[in-house]
């Protein structure tokens, strides 16, 4: 073909990933063609170069002497110096920028920053350094090379006069990130660390675009850690990496109010294995000039405003029971104090729920009192309160009474309880615990991205609602109570419950999540042999109409539609966008609460998948008959093992033959042959044959 093979290389590169399997990552580093044998000591170079030629003797390859170099302390390799330091940038592209004169029109500066774009790896905040160079390369700008650009170039030219030696990351270790940002950029450096010495392993940075250059400085700190994991996954996906920064990024990315760009980038850094620590003194000189991290002050302890209500509530009941009142009248500017006290609201907040009950125990000691709620025509009275508040005691108003309170009056005191759903969650969120199996921390980071914790209680971020209050087992009787109280006395489901447990703003599942992937490619195959009769090549025209009958379809090994398990709602058919029904007409409340319910329906398709799968082997293993295949019977051999029938591939039956048993090996092994006599090569297991029957 006149485009030549456009999948070669990568035929290629999976050829030498199954040659040199056993050794890739070890001794030996492979991108098609180019081989690099590598050893850490010199006595065992000739061990491992026999290791080498000895798995490209096994798969026949061979090598071209003129091409070949051995016992080499350095060498290149995909444009890069590779020594006993570490990575070291090529002199050559190094000198190619060190022998430029100043770029005196557009040309030049397109040809500089390619240059600096092939060794940016090697350069800290590199393009923080190169704005003036990006500004000269926009559209309608008239070209000046300016002081700033003349600055930026000698920049480059120090650093590319002696560039650091990048490391090696071992297998297994941790690897450091530092973050910078600017106003018009981001920069990251990955660092490994050995007694105690830092090096680094990779420098990454880019120019704030768009809208971008509008985001706060925590947001451009966490779009950095984005990009880096982005532009180094590789590193991300074999390493724990450790972020070293001041800054609350992990805060941020757990709040319960995320939305939009930020929850994305919550979910997307969740599969990995990360871990915030403070920032400690950068000790290598090449990151220490790099590095120009924001500064904030840490967040302070902050206590609610119903508490504060509840605080100057409770003061004012032991004032007067000081003073021997009796009778009492309360007006507060809070309306949802009073309304608790006056059982108008319902207190679900554990720590408010902690001051409804003191409050109700003081007030039994007065013969009455009143509670009410001060409108606003009438507040004038408790504005004038809170600005006494503030004012320094003993000073203005000597008859003023001031106290300060120092410890809050309720506190919520927490006791050991049996493990439950929550403590996985809970342990990852506040102490970055991970459980030890490798798949199942996976999950659990992907997991708890829904999750946050808020004063100590988890929430689940729902779309019914904000926040949804996950509860403890033993918190669940309480909650169930006041729930089927407004069922009329009647029983409910499983799902009406769960359905009324998130209206009220409650989080239950009923059991542990495991996702689980269903195997289509059966089914889908099986509708287009239906469609296709002897037309195979006409395949890719009806795929679409037989995927999305697949997909909206009520399946009957999960009773429930494939679309609907991916998104959570029944799909809308195209005549329903056009004349919308009465169920995207009702729609609204009812569909969030079933995407907070997505998980339980999940997790039920899956139990009523493996529950069908084990009915149905009950029943086949009760009526299966064993019986032997013997010498000359004629069987049939599955389609799908061997190789396929020319000219239709998948779309073929899935038994051919008839074949005759021309020897039984024993242990369910068969020889096979044609009818005419001729021998089928290899040896074939009964579980692909099945008798024939003419």
């Amino acid at each position: 073909m006149p485009f030549g093979l456009k999948n070669a290389g990568a035929t290629y590169q999976r050829l030498m990933n199954k040659i040199f399997s056993e050794l890739m990552g070890k001794t030996v580093e492979v991108y098609v063609d180019d081989i690099l044998a590598k050893t850490a000591r010199p006595d065992d170079l000739l061990d491992d170069l026999n290791g080498v030629f000895s798995s490209l003797r096994q798969h026949g390859m061979r090598l071209n002497p003129l091409k070949c170099a051995f016992a080499m302390e350095a060498g290149k390799f995909l444009g890069f110096m590779i020594t006993q330091r570490g990575v070291e940038a090529n002199p050559e592209k190094c000198q190619a920028i060190l022998q430029m004169k100043s770029p005196g029109c557009l040309k030049d500066v397109q040809r500089l920053a390619g240059r600096l774009t092939a060794l940016s790896r090697f350069l800290g905040a590199s393009a923080a350094r190169a704005l003036p160079f990006f500004n000269l390369m926009r559209k309608g700008m008239t070209f000046e090379w300016t002081s700033a650009c003349e600055e930026a170039f000698n920049h480059f030219k120090e650093i590319l006069a002696a560039p650091p030696v990048l490391g090696k990351p071992k297998a297994g270790e941790p690897l450091y990130l530092y973050l910078s940002v600017t106003e018009e950029a981001l920069a990251a450096v990955l660092v490994t660390e050995e007694a105690r010495t830092q090096q680094p392993v990779y420098f990454v940075s880019r120019a704030l675009q768009g809208p971008e250059l509008r985001y706060s400085k925590l947001e451009r700190l966490a779009l950095a850690l984005l990009v880096s994991s982005r532009r180094l996954r590789q590193y991300f996906q074999s390493h724990r990496i450790i972020v070293r920064t001041d800054q609350t990024i992990r805060q941020i990315l757990q709040k319960p109010d995320l939305a939009g760009r930020m929850m994305t980038w919550a979910i997307e850094l969740s599969q990995y294995d990360l871990q915030y620590e403070p920032r400690h003194a950068i000790k290598a000189q090449a990151m220490a000039d790099f590095l120009v991290e924001v500064t904030g002050d840490p967040p302070e302890e902050t206590v609610s405003n119903n508490q504060a209500e509840y605080e100057a509530l409770l003061g004012g009941l032991m004032l007067a029971r000081e003073v021997g009142a009796t009778r009492v009248e309360v007006c507060s500017d809070s309306q949802v104090v009073t309304s608790q006290i006056n059982e108008s609201y319902q207190a679900r907040d554990p720590l408010l729920q902690k001051y409804l009950e003191k409050v109700k125990q003081m007030t039994s000691q007065f013969q009455e009192v009143i509670v009410q709620h001060v409108p606003r025509e009438r507040n004038t009275r408790a504005d004038l309160l809170s600005k006494l508040v503030s004012t320094k005691p003993g000073s203005g108003n000597r008859s003023l009474i001031q106290g300060m309170v120092k410890e809050p009056t309720v506190a919520l005191h927490l006791t050991e309880s049996s493990p439950s759903w929550l403590d996985p969650i809970t342990n990852f969120l506040e102490l970055g615990k991970l459980p030890e199996d490798e798949k199942a921390a996976k999950a659990l980071r992907r997991e708890a991205a829904r999750y946050a914790i808020i004063q100590g209680q988890l929430f689940k971020k729902g779309l019914s609602q904000p926040l949804l209050k996950c509860l403890h087992p033993d918190q669940t009787d309480y909650v169930l109570r006041e729930v089927h109280k407004g069922c009329c006395g009647h029983h409910i489901g499983g799902k009406a419950l769960a359905r009324k447990l998130i209206r009220a703003g409650y989080y239950w599942p009923t059991m542990m999540k495991d996702s689980k992937e269903f195997a289509a490619n059966k089914v889908v195959l099986l509708g287009l042999k239906k469609r296709l009769d002897s037309k195979k090549g006409n395949w890719a025209d009806e795929l679409p109409s037989v995927l999305w009958s697949y997909r909206t379809t009520e399946q009957s090994a999960t009773g429930e539609t494939p679309f609907r398990l991916t998104y959570g709602v029944d799909a809308v058919i195209p005549v329903e966008i056009g004349k919308p029904s009465p169920r995207l007409l009702l729609a609204g409340m009812s569909e969030a609460v079933e995407k907070d319910l997505i998980e339980e329906t999940r997790e039920m398709a899956h139990l009523t998948e493996t529950a069908l799968k084990q009915r149905i082997a009950l029943r086949y293993n009760a009526k299966i008959l064993k019986r032997d295949i013997e010498e000359r019977d004629l069987i049939l051999r599955r389609n799908d093992i061997g190789v396929p029938t020319p000219g239709e591939g998948k779309l073929a039956t899935n038994w051919e033959g008839p074949y005759r048993v021309r020897e039984v090996l024993g242990k369910g092994a068969y020889k096979l042959e044609k009818l005419d006599g001729k021998e089928i090569p290899r040896t074939w297991n009964a579980g692909n044959l099945k008798r024939f029957y003419s």
